[in-house]
């Protein structure tokens, strides 16, 4: 039985022309990675994600599903992570020096001590200290560091991290010029065509801001502002706002030093300014280990996906083919009490009408082309540009494996495409959407909706019908189903979800569907609530949206103010709609940005435009 992301991963390293050698240095033997790459061998989610990234890819996209020691293991990084975040050092220490103790593994090893980094930054340990500790642990995993150039080495994200801080830290020791061929070095290296924008945009907008720094100081403007841009581009391809604040604020100082105009930099400089500074202040790491993807414990996605399909323990086993064991054997796995074996997982797993992968996505497949043309699929449907979205899709549904799950994911972007190019009504459309969500959950409509984990497919159909039933106005259906995912989604932990985009975009719907149904107090709390998880996780998107949704609530109640609180009220809404716009303007998104101007012309008679950025100079001083 083949482990599936291993295949991946060797498409991967083959297409990026990465030898064995090259890739596993200071992580495990070309050897391990051999069979881990033809699917013999499972690698730890630790060694998976660093081997993933070291290619310039992330894991991010996919729900990982862990065995308990594995889970367990999650969990105790996220706790230590979460116990540095909100300064509580003394059980943070504890249990880092508890992790050291149970775990094996050198990238375990690793983020014990960036962990430790983390802690001693915060405590204004000395910089000379700082920088030996973040040498020991950058040489965990790279021995070669600076023995071999940079552009011979092959950096993860929190690798870079790593020689980020110890060039900043050299910088302030010594106060030497030189340090810039340092950043450039880092900077080329993460300009290289192997890594995606998603996963660049974690580090390189604050390597650049070092080098555009430079060139500030020693009265390079163009070149800081062609820099600036370089990097706004790629921010705003992923929707990301890393490091935007000092980016903006250097890119405007240099479009004054040439006598540029700069009025729409500062509008937007500013606007970010009074978003961060009027909301909660939240802590962040000196080196972030931020570790994406949904996360699931196997043994609990079996038991409630068991009972989300109205099975009891009995019907389930009697339905298997092949798995071993009976329902004692189950029901030891589902209280936790047992760890699945690598055979026995997929069965049980394909029971509860999952793919079997530890690594779920949209589709399921080995081959690297193929996730490449998912992600330009996506792109063509955000882009509107459905004629060349359906190429690609009957591209890609000759080249995928021909499961439940892959079937699932195609009939739903076939539908999307028909009811955008008009084949297909909303009312069609909602009885196709049930239909493809039964594939995966055929009990759905008739059994009770328990929180449990569901499929990245299962969640955007689910998404997809709120959506419908809110523009057929039927709120109380969209409701549930919005709750129904917010419950589960929720449910991953006890910690914020990961798969953040995601959650979002559920929560922006559920906020606007609640404001159509006047319950503007929810709505507003659940806006507020996804405006700070966006700038935790610098999310640019869904924070526009909600400072819509905000302003489209208060509109709604005008009619309940008196004069002199109407004009209290419209100017309010007017700060929220600037914000708005100031955060659609930094990621240039055409869309959002006519959807305001079009609501500032219908609801104030302003041209937003005009009006927002001819107040910059004011808001200035």
């Amino acid at each position: 039985m083949l482990d599936r992301i291993g295949t991946y991963l060797g498409e991967i390293r083959r297409h990026e022309k990465l030898t064995l050698k090259q890739l596993t240095e200071g992580l495990c033997t070309p050897a391990q990675l051999m069979r881990i790459e033809s699917g013999e061998r499972e690698a730890d989610k630790l060694l998976t994600a660093t081997l993933m990234q070291r290619l310039g890819k992330s894991i991010g996209q996919f729900d990982v599903l862990l065995g308990l020691d594995e889970y367990h293991q999650w969990m105790r990084r996220k706790n230590i992570l979460n116990k540095l975040i909100h300064r509580e050092f003394i059980r943070g220490e504890q249990e880092i020096k508890e992790y050291e103790d149970i775990t094996l593994g050198i990238l375990h090893k690793q983020f014990a001590k960036i962990a430790l980094l983390n802690m001693n930054h915060i405590q204004q340990m000395s910089k000379h200290i700082l920088y030996e500790d973040a040498l020991r642990t950058l040489r965990m995993t790279q021995p070669k560091y600076e023995i071999e150039p940079l552009n011979r080495l092959y950096l993860s994200r929190n690798e870079c991290w790593l020689v980020l801080r110890m060039i900043e830290l050299k910088e302030s020791m010594t106060g030497s010029r030189q340090i810039i061929t340092e950043y450039r070095a880092l900077m080329y290296y993460m300009q290289q065509s192997r890594y995606v924008t998603s996963e660049q945009v974690h580090v390189l907008p604050y390597v650049i801001w070092h080098v555009a720094k430079y060139e500030y100081d020693h009265g390079h403007f163009a070149e800081v502002v062609a820099l600036c841009n370089s990097i706004i581009k790629k921010l705003n391809e992923a929707c990301k706002l890393f490091g935007y604040n000092n980016i903006l604020e250097l890119k405007k100082k240099a479009l004054d030093a040439q006598g540029l105009d700069s009025t729409e930099t500062a509008f937007m400089l500013i606007e970010l300014k009074h978003i961060l500074n009027s909301h909660v202040h939240h802590n962040t790491l000196w080196i972030p280990y931020d570790e994406e993807s949904n996360v699931y414990m196997c043994n609990r996605v079996i038991r409630e996906r068991r009972v989300m399909l109205g099975m009891t323990q009995e019907m389930f086993m009697d339905s298997l083919e092949g798995a071993r064991g009976n329902v004692v054997t189950l029901s030891r796995i589902e209280n936790e009490k047992h760890s699945l074996h690598k055979e026995n997982r997929r069965r049980l797993l394909q029971g509860v009408h999952l793919s079997g992968e530890r690594y779920e996505y949209e589709i399921i497949t080995d081959k690297y082309d193929d996730y490449i043309i998912r992600s330009q699929l996506g792109k063509f449907i955000f882009d509107h540009d459905f004629e060349r979205a359906n190429k690609l899709l009957c591209d890609l549904k000759n080249r995928i494996p021909e499961i439940e799950t892959n079937l699932q994911y195609c009939e739903l972007i076939e539908s999307i495409i028909m009811v955008n190019t008009g084949n297909l009504t909303i009312e069609s459309w909602i009885v196709r959407l049930k239909n493809i969500l039964c594939r995966t959950i055929p009990s759905f409509w008739e059994t009770g909706r328990g929180g449990s984990m569901l499929s990245i497919n299962e969640i955007a159909i689910i998404h997809n019908l709120a959506i419908c039933f809110q523009k057929q106005k039927e709120y109380d259906n969209s409701l549930h189903l919005l709750y129904y995912l917010k419950k589960c989604m929720e449910g991953v932990s006890s910690l914020v979800p990961n798969n953040i985009e995601i959650y979002l975009s559920c929560m922006t719907t559920l906020s606007s569907v609640l404001g159509d149904c006047g319950r503007f107090e929810e709505s507003d709390r659940i806006a507020y609530d996804c405006i700070e998880l966006s700038m935790v996780k610098s999310e640019g998107i869904e924070l526009a949206s909600q400072f819509y949704t905000l302003a489209w609530n208060l509109e709604q109640q005008f009619g309940q103010f008196s004069e002199k609180e109407l004009d209290e009220k419209k100017n309010k809404c007017l700060h929220m709609l600037k914000q708005a716009f100031g955060i659609i303007l930094l990621l240039d998104n055409p869309a959002l940005k006519q959807l305001i101007i079009k609501h500032c012309t219908e609801i104030y008679n302003i041209d937003a435009e005009s009006y927002f950025l001819t107040a910059v100079p004011e808001l200035s001083e």
